[in-house]
């Protein structure tokens, strides 16, 4: 009897410990380090390996997006207007919604579009080529 209410106990715990950590996970807020003064408060911070995140920031005006990529200390990147990889630039700001996916020479929409700079976006094309499979060599 006592070994069955040991084992009740042991497995009611587990039970309550998983659903804690389950929950603890879903509702944690992503780690972003301490915001540069120079970064916009609805910057997005993209995790990167070892602290060499990057903050990413889009507005749209009449001629396209205009966006930022700044690294993890706010020294900026990339800065100016920003044109879609492949298909079209969104219009809206609602539909510029930033993802993890993105680099330090592009930025990913949670669409599926890529933006990248407009201008010295070469090395950018050359990677997205490359990770979307269109790339004729690397």
């Amino acid at each position: 009897m006592k070994r069955l209410l040991l084992l009740t106990g042991v497995v009611l715990v587990s039970l309550v410990g998983a659903l804690a950590l389950r929950l603890y996970i879903r509702h944690r807020r992503p780690y972003a380090p301490p915001r540069p003064s120079n970064i916009a408060p609805n910057a997005v911070y993209i995790q990167g390996p070892e602290g060499r995140g990057l903050w990413e920031v889009c507005a749209v005006d009449s001629a396209g997006p205009e966006c930022m990529i700044a690294n993890v200390s706010g020294s900026i990147l990339h800065q100016g207007r920003f044109v879609a990889y492949k298909g079209m630039a969104p219009s809206r700001i609602e539909d510029i919604v930033i993802t993890q996916k993105s680099g330090d020479g592009w930025i990913s929409l949670a669409n599926g579009t890529y933006l990248i700079p407009a201008e010295h976006n070469e090395a950018s094309k050359r990677y997205l080529d490359f990770m979307v499979g269109d790339a004729k060599h690397f």
